[in-house]
């Protein structure tokens, strides 16, 4: 009886011993090997994986339940399973041998959902996640993304795409857009999901993923397979509280009938008669934030002007409200893109409640402030509007077109993956446009869009048009202002304005050594990818012109 209890046991000990591969084990990921930091072992003929560096390697997170002697494992903070620490093979749960823990492999099917498949000739585990696993649930499809891009494994990510987007996006290619950001921004450190919606036969779930930086949207779209049909980054910026003391309303205009345009009038919360500033956007479609990236000028201005007790409008711009109807248009004109609805803007707050209809200022910013100028002539023509003053800030003073052209030259000086040739053929293409758009007249309507995606109507109405001596026809008080570290429009143009405006009591021109295009405070040149940081304008800045506004009443 002794001799048969001491069998027993040393078989129980046999099947409990660990077994190690012949061969080393590997195991392969979306067709993509991963690597473990302990090998898997076999034990009662079932294979266990290293529960800690095979999650680590999948971008999951374990966690030892003490209270409750378990396992559980979740990503980005949401609970994926829960498993028992179990001493017993034939009982489901988390091994633990010689101080280690190890998870069945015929669990992973059945509660991260991968299909396994084992290839006994190479001694390989495949692990193989279907798009059919996500059909219904973007949000799933959408956190897995983002843990392999935390992960830096990008092969995976093609395998759940669409054949369409198979063939225009590689691994490579996404890891070549991500080491990129990473330089700049610093490894993701989590991500999390933002929102979804559905389109059509589509859904699409938004992650935020957190950089040391700052944060990036990240947009999956989902067919109805399952499959991943769009795969971006875009923009996202926390929210920002409105200042306690400060009110919103939302208004509505127009310029044409066809095109109402919303916005935004942000005043103080007290009742009372406030100056207001109307604010007049850059080039391109762009919301009534000015939103570029993670920065958004505009709300900062109007939050920042109206704790100073001074109201700004802000508004949609036309290409932005209506970006499908006109979207490409040959024929958009450059009264359509800014002039019509920010004479409309002006108008609407020459009779609006809580503001002071004599104190009605104009802030244009980049081709808004270029434009600044053709603004004041048409609303002297007019005579129906008065405009208090003017804040003209990162205001091209040249030529748009050669302003454009330095702004190439710079980016292009920046990418250290262009070899010399081809530094040299794309300036050639630049340089191609900017004549045509030079070159552009009202005859040509009609013509493909050229030049910063604007058609010749745009440049004809621009070449038959001079803003400085436009500039000096203002009679009414008017500050420029220039950030020095801005690369789009440049101390050039600030140099110019000075130069032409000098005797000009009626101006006053101030520049900033620290700012940047959207008045973002720094100390190193300013370059594209630092609209990437979340970031806001610079207070000062905000208080200068404010002060300078109460300044006009004296």
């Amino acid at each position: 009886m002794r001799f048969k209890k001491l069998l027993c046991s040393l078989l129980a000990a046999t099947l409990m011993t660990p077994a190690l591969f012949a061969s080393p084990i590997s195991v392969n990921l979306q067709g993509h090997p991963i690597s473990l930091n302990e090998s898997p072992v076999l034990i009662n003929q079932t294979v266990y994986l290293p529960l800690r560096s095979f999650t680590d390697a999948l971008g999951y997170s374990t966690n030892y339940d003490k209270a409750h002697q378990q396992i559980t494992i979740s990503r980005n903070s949401t609970l994926l399973v829960a498993l028992p620490i179990v001493n017993d093979p034939n009982l489901t749960g988390v091994l633990l041998q010689d101080n280690h823990t190890y998870f069945p492999l015929r669990l992973v099917s059945g509660f991260l959902g991968y299909a396994v498949r084992w290839d006994g000739s190479s001694q390989t585990i495949f692990l193989t996640k279907s798009s059919q696993l996500f059909k219904g649930n973007v949000k799933q499809l959408a956190l897995e993304v983002a843990a392999y891009l935390q992960n830096k494994d990008y092969a995976p990510i093609t395998t759940l795409f669409d054949e369409t987007l198979k063939s225009s996006l590689t691994a490579q290619d996404i890891a070549q857009s991500f080491t990129q950001l990473e330089d700049v921004l610093g490894p993701i450190q989590s991500y999390s999901f933002l929102k979804e919606g559905s389109f059509d036969e589509y859904t699409e779930a938004d992650i935020v993923l957190q950089y040391a930086q700052t944060s990036i949207g990240l947009a999956i779209v989902m067919n109805d397979k399952g499959e991943i049909s769009g795969f971006h980054t875009n923009q996202y910026s926390p929210e920002i509280s409105l200042p306690t003391g400060v009110v919103e309303k939302e208004l509505t205009f127009y310029s044409d009938k066809a095109y109402p345009l919303s916005g935004t009038l942000t005043l103080p919360s007290a009742t009372g008669n406030y100056p207001v500033v109307v604010l007049v956007h850059g080039s391109g479609p762009l919301d009534r934030d000015e939103t570029v990236y993670n920065i958004k000028l505009f709300r900062d201005l109007a939050y920042g002007l109206a704790k100073q007790g001074i109201a700004t409008f802000r508004y949609d711009k036309r290409t932005y409200a209506y970006a499908e109807d006109l979207a490409g248009s040959t024929t958009l004109t450059l009264d359509e893109e800014v002039i019509n609805d920010a004479l409309a803007a002006i108008s609407l707050m020459g009779d609006t409640k809580d503001v002071d209809q004599s104190k009605v200022y104009v802030f244009g910013h980049s081709l808004g402030g270029l434009l600044t100028p053709m603004l004041n002539h048409k609303l002297t023509q007019d005579n129906k509007t008065s405009v208090a003053g003017y804040i003209m800030s990162s205001a091209p003073a040249r030529d748009l077109s050669d302003v454009i052209l330095d702004q190439y030259k710079y980016t292009i000086s920046l990418d250290t993956t262009l070899s010399a040739a081809d530094r040299v053929g794309y300036m050639e293409q630049v340089e191609y446009f900017v004549q045509e758009a030079k070159n552009a007249t009202m005859h040509n309507s009609g013509n493909p869009l050229g030049l910063a995606g604007f058609n010749d109507l745009f440049w004809a109405a621009l070449n038959a048009y001079d803003q400085k001596a436009e500039a000096l026809k203002i009679t009414a008080p008017t500050l420029i202002t220039q950030g020095e570290r801005d690369y789009q429009v440049t101390m050039k143009d600030f140099k110019l304005w000075e130069s032409t405006l000098k005797g000009k009591d009626n101006f006053t021109l101030k520049s900033y050594p620290s700012l940047n295009h959207l008045y973002v405070s720094g100390t190193k040149a300013s370059i594209p990818d630092e609209y990437l940081f979340d970031s806001v304008a610079d207070e000062n800045y905000i208080k200068d012109i404010a002060a300078w506004i109460k300044a006009q009443d004296k």
